[in-house]
């Protein structure tokens, strides 16, 4: 086979064949096609295009292909917009339609001749077996009629309850991108919003397909025993396998269990401790669901040899009552690479980046080590929707460089409550879990360069004492910072970071046997940068010394 004769089956490639209607010349050799195969005839005559024709039943001005125009136009014409209307830029030759005016002539009179034209471009289309090649395809809109064919073939969606489910055969010896985790009877599904926000059980995931989803689910309280999306030995109970089709089982292993109240207040239950399957029962009263499955977190742990070898699930159980329907339920799926470095975030190279979080770091032996984990960075109290600081626990949000932040909550206790046991849980609301030692003066310190650490001085303030029982009730973050580097493109350092947490006695005013006081975490950034001052350079002065013998012999 010859050069051209390659050439020729490159560019019938490029202009594609549909899978339903096989080319016509599929048996003939490319140098046969090249003589036998034809230009298809256009389907619209390059003549009677016209791009710049918008008004209808008028004359465009400088439009010299409108047909609306009549000859006493042209005399205001004062060229023609669009002189070439082309056919088909694809093809090696082009039928070209040419425009112009006869000023000379009394009235002007338009030019108009067609011309075939060569495509200078080497990708070009010399032949076409394919009449519909350069033609939208009329779609399919789903119908009464073929609504469930629809769903049954797409990848996101599923068809009816009764017809089988699509999965694709998984091979090979290990996973790769995208392919479903097998399970000793099927694959590891969570549930998915289909066309609407309603939930679908049958959405397998995918190997290293990060994923969080949230769909809507109708249910009825006294059947929520029967609904197996609502129990949680439906995510822990199936057996993820190693590698694709092999007998190896990996258990998933419950890392933690929160229960949301009514209130919508969350604790944390002893893994000792797990409730059985979602109840229906009453509670004060009212009929509810217990212990139904509210969110469900998955982290797959995998080798680079593409095996899984842990599974670990975090999850929120709940108590659902009629005014809660319908539910609400959240999934989400992440895998960690096994025995791999923690990527380091950066907030800017090497000055802090407006809106980019703190790096935060904690003594720990003989240095400070820096975390990836964004809550264990510098965070605040985060404001939740109901203002409500004991459901708001556990829930933070990063400090952004440069962005002046406030957050509060309210909080609501009986009389009776034990101080101490106040003072723990607000001091654990207000600076979170981890509240760090250090900051890092730069977007892109790094651990082991110490110094360029920044220690957080953290002061205690007490505003009032009427009673007995004082509490923190605010968290004042002062961030100072300074333009470093040069004028033309100075970058932004920390120099120095303050907390302080004010206390105060609980409010002596009471409201039905409760006491109300609001907590407030503020942030503040200031620039503490000197002022740029106008100077000159000093004169250079001359320090030159002659040689002993340069006067010789005068001297």
């Amino acid at each position: 086979m010859g050069s051209r004769g390659l050439l020729v089956l490159l560019l019938l490639l490029l202009a594609g064949t549909p899978r339903d209607d096989p080319p016509v010349t599929e048996a003939l050799e490319p140098a046969e096609l090249v003589w036998s195969s034809k230009r298809p005839t256009p389907v619209t005559d390059v003549s009677s295009l016209c791009v710049c024709d918008l008004l209808v039943e008028e004359c465009d001005i400088n439009c010299c292909c409108d047909p609306d125009c009549s000859p006493t136009d042209f005399s205001i014409f004062s060229k023609c917009s669009v002189p070439f209307v082309k056919e088909n830029n694809n093809f090696c030759i082009q039928k070209v339609a040419v425009y112009s005016i006869n000023f000379t002539a009394y009235p002007p009179q338009r030019i108009f001749k067609v011309i075939e034209q060569s495509n200078p471009s080497f990708f070009c289309i010399s032949t076409l077996n394919y009449k519909l090649a350069f033609s939208f395809i009329t779609p399919k809109f789903p119908n009464e009629n073929n609504f469930d064919n629809f769903m049954r073939h797409s990848a996101n969606f599923v068809g009816n309850k009764g017809s089988d489910i699509f999965h694709p055969t998984v091979l090979g010896t290990k996973y790769k991108y995208g392919v479903p985790l097998q399970t000793s009877d099927s694959f590891l599904k969570l549930p998915s919003p289909s066309v609407s926000i309603e939930c679908v059980d049958n959405n397998p995931i995918g190997f290293l397909m990060d994923q969080t989803v949230e769909c809507s689910r109708i249910i009825t309280l006294e059947q929520c025993s029967k609904i197996k999306a609502l129990h949680m030995d439906h995510y822990t109970q199936p057996k993820i396998l190693a590698v694709p089709n092999s007998h190896k089982e990996i258990n998933i292993i419950v890392q933690s269990i929160f229960m949301r109240s009514l209130n919508k207040t969350l604790s944390q239950l002893a893994l000792n401790d797990v409730p059985v399957e979602p109840t229906f029962t009453q509670v004060d009263g009212r009929e509810v669901c217990t212990n139904v499955v509210l969110k469900a977190k998955y982290s797959i742990i995998y080798t680079v040899a593409g095996e899984i070898t842990g599974a670990n699930l975090h999850l929120h159980l709940g108590v659902v009552s009629s005014t809660m329907l319908p539910i609400q339920q959240q999934f989400q799926v992440s895998f960690i690479q096994e025995n791999a470095k923690p990527s380091l975030h950066l907030s800017g190279n090497p000055g802090y980046i407006t809106g980019l979080p703190l790096l935060a770091g904690f003594y720990k032996d003989s240095g400070v080590i820096q975390s990836s984990n964004r809550y264990r960075q510098f965070t605040i109290l985060q404001n939740t929707a109901g203002q409500d600081c004991l459901a708001a626990e556990g829930i933070r949000t990063p400090i952004l460089f440069g962005y002046n932040m406030i957050s509060g909550c309210s909080l609501i206790l009986p009389i009776n409550t034990k101080c101490q046991q106040l003072v723990e849980k607000m001091t654990n609301l207000l600076k979170g879990q981890n509240f760090p030692e250090f900051v890092f003066s730069f977007g892109n310190s790094l651990a082991q360069n110490s110094r360029e650490w920044v220690p957080v001085q953290f002061t205690t303030e007490i505003l009032e004492k009427k009673d007995l029982c004082v509490i923190p009730v605010a968290l004042d973050i002062k961030v100072s910072w300074t333009k470093f580097g040069s004028l033309v493109n100075p970058q932004a350092k920390i120099v120095s970071v303050s907390a302080k947490m004010t206390s105060s006695s609980i409010p002596q005013s009471y409201s039905r046997n409760k006491v109300v006081t609001h907590v407030t975490t503020v942030v503040r950034f200031v620039d503490v940068s000197a002022p740029a001052k106008a100077g000159y350079r000093a004169q250079p002065t001359i320090d030159a010394r002659l040689p002993s013998n340069f006067f010789f012999p005068f001297v």
